[in-house]
Parts: structure tokens; C-alpha cells; sequence
């Protein structure tokens, strides 16, 4: 099988699997009464660029006046598509009034401030701007579920969308009336454990008396006139980190759709495909958006063009819109064909192959 048609059979393949519909959850656990736990903050950005803390991490809280065991129970991770991400069995207990905080995978920067003393552990590795956790109890019952961004899963209306900084948080008296667009707002992580203790994601400023942080300088947009790698704009994440930035990038011409409705071409990092990638590994190929152009206007595959447009998302997937490209010049070393027996389980697992 050629490269371009195992490439195309690949993106068909991913596109098949995202569902655009999104999951209403039944208003059938709503706890305005304050008698059951709730999922008090959602954190993907762990790790990532522009990232406070090192770790994910998924926040529960107790609005009653017990302690409740948590054994048997646990937290699942969807992606915004709704595909699983994996779970998190929970033991332990969760003081009455008080904070549980689960923390969960790190990114690739590990120069950051860690979260407190995590009551558990996982290995989830959560979307930063788009995604779901369910809560369940020892019964498999759905105890509670929070939906940021463009996640499928939800109660009535997802949260707001986040980022590498942001996280979701819900009020401090733990107020759940099953929407999440109400109950969760965006705003810096603050992660808190059973003991109490938290610290601000606030950014990497300098603490005052108060352990408190000043608030982290924006990050400085990127130079359109200078060429990025492709990776760079993908991230690591579910979501570019350079979302409605106009950006340049060079790569070599895999793939042409001039027609079949994909109206679009994809390119990738010269010399890259070689190695397997992780899960933490951001992708090397990325899809540049043609729109309405005649066929004649488009690239040759094999071709490696400097492109230059406008980075985001679409059906779940980065794409460059608005493009200028035009053939790049000097040498550069070609893009070798990955062969694999079947994709990966999972979004998170599929991302690096985007």
C-alpha cells in the first residue's frame, strides 16, 4: 500500500470515529440539597505548555455533614468525542466538608509546581481544553459528571472550555443543580487534598506571606513571519495551545484531497515517522484546510511547502485555515511511511498520530 493511500485510510479511519453528537446526561443525581459528593474541579493542562502545575488532576467534594468511604468508587475520563480515557479506582475516605484530590498524569515539563499530597492516584492523561469525568459509586451508580468545552458528555450544557492554566471549578458550596454550564467556572487551578492543604496554579510568579502567587505573564503570541515545527502547533494536547494564532510551518506533502468534501491536504515534519510514538508525543503531520480552491491550486505530494495560516480546531482535530503556501527551499530529509498493525486504543493514545 502506498504511503498517501495508508494516510488517507488512517484520517478516514479518525474521522469515522468522532461523534459530534452530544450525550445529555439525565437529571437524575443533581445534589442541590448538598447530600452527595460532587466533582469540585477538573485540571487537564498538567505538565503542558504554559501549564502552573505538573500533574492533571480531578478534585471531589463532601457538602454533607459525614465523612464518606470512597471505596469502590471511581473516576472516569472521557474524551470530548465521548471515548473512554481510562479509569481511577478510589479507596479512602472523603471528611465531611473537606476535599479528596486525585491526582492524575503529568506532561512533559516537569520544572513546575506540584500538587499537594494526592489522596489518589492515576494515570489518566486528561485534555486540557476539551473532556468529561464521570464520578461513580461502589454500585457503578453515576454519582456526578462534568463536561468542560466541547466535550459530548455533559450535564445539560458543558462548562466552559480551558486551557493549559485554566481548570473547572465549581462553588465552594458544592452546589451541583445538573448543568454544568452553571455550576463550573474557568479560572486557575486550585488543587486541595483531605488534609487541606492546596496550592494556587496560579502561575510561576514569586509567593508572598500567604503562599500565594502573583498571576503568570502572558505568553508572547509567536512570530508569524518564522517557521514552527508542526509539533509545536499540535501540542500535546487534545487542542492546539496556539488556537487562532497565525503561525508558519514547513512539512512535506502526504496527502490530497482535492475532492470527497475533505478540501484539504496534509503535511508532515520532514524526516519524522521513523520512530513509534507515545502518548505524550505531539504529532508531526497536521491538515491544512484548502476550502473552496480549484483543484489545480493544490500541492503535489511529495512536495515540501513553507505554509503559513491560521492555527484551530475542526471536528476535533488542528487543522491550518486560511493558507499561503509555497515550495520550500533547500534540502530536507524525507518523511518515512510509519507501518502499524492497528490503531491504538483511545483518543489520548491516537493523538500522537494526528
Amino acid at each position: 500500500m502506498s504511503s498517501s493511500r495508508r494516510l488517507r485510510t488512517f484520517a478516514l479511519a479518525a474521522l469515522a470515529s468522532t461523534s459530534l453528537a452530544t450525550i445529555a446526561i439525565p437529571v437524575a443525581h443533581a445534589t442541590p440539597a448538598g447530600d452527595n459528593v460532587v466533582i469540585s474541579e477538573v485540571y487537564g493542562g498538567g505538565g503542558n505548555n504554559g501549564a502552573p502545575l505538573t500533574n492533571d488532576f480531578i478534585e471531589l467534594f463532601n457538602p454533607t455533614d459525614e465523612d464518606i468511604d470512597l471505596a469502590g468508587w471511581s473516576v472516569e475520563y472521557f474524551a470530548a468525542s465521548g471515548n473512554t480515557g481510562g479509569s481511577t479506582s478510589l479507596t479512602g475516605t472523603i471528611p465531611a466538608g473537606g476535599y479528596f484530590l486525585i491526582q492524575q498524569s503529568a506532561g512533559n515539563n516537569k520544572d513546575l509546581a506540584a500538587l499537594p499530597t494526592p489522596d489518589a492516584t492515576g494515570s489518566l492523561s486528561m485534555a486540557g481544553a476539551n473532556g468529561s469525568v464521570e464520578l461513580t459509586d461502589d454500585a457503578s451508580s453515576t454519582v456526578d459528571l462534568v463536561g468542560y468545552g466541547t466535550a459530548s458528555r455533559v450535564e445539560t450544557a458543558g462548562a466552559p472550555g480551558l486551557s493549559n492554566s485554566t481548570s473547572a471549578s465549581r462553588a465552594e458550596d458544592g452546589a451541583d443543580t445538573d448543568d454544568n454550564s452553571a455550576d463550573f467556572t474557568a479560572g486557575d487551578p486550585t488543587p486541595t487534598n483531605s488534609a487541606g492543604e492546596t496550592v494556587s496554579g496560579g502561575g510561576d510568579g514569586d509567593e508572598d506571606g500567604n503562599g500565594n502567587t502573583d498571576p503568570e505573564e502572558p505568553e508572547t503570541p509567536v512570530n508569524p513571519d518564522e517557521a514552527i515545527a508542526i509539533a509545536e502547533i499540535q501540542g500535546t494536547d487534545a487542542a492546539t495551545p496556539l488556537n487562532g494564532q497565525t503561525v508558519t510551518t514547513q512539512g512535506e506533502v502526504t496527502a490530497v484531497y482535492s475532492d470527497g468534501g475533505l478540501n484539504g491536504f496534509v503535511i508532515q515534519t520532514p524526516g519524522t515517522g521513523v520512530d513509534v510514538p507515545s502518548a505524550s508525543d505531539a504529532s508531526h503531520g497536521i491538515f491544512v484546510y484548502m476550502g473552496n480552491r480549484a483543484a489545480d491550486e493544490y500541492p503535489t505530494i511529495g512536495e515540501v511547502l513553507t505554509v503559513r495560516g491560521q492555527a484551530g480546531e475542526h471536528f476535533d482535530s488542528t487543522q491550518l485555515s486560511n493558507v499561503t503556501f509555497e515550495v520550500a527551499e533547500g534540502e530536507f530529509e524525507p518523511v518515512v511511511p510509519l507501518s502499524i498493525d492497528k490503531l491504538p486504543a483511545g483518543d489520548v493514545e491516537r493523538e500522537p498520530y494526528e
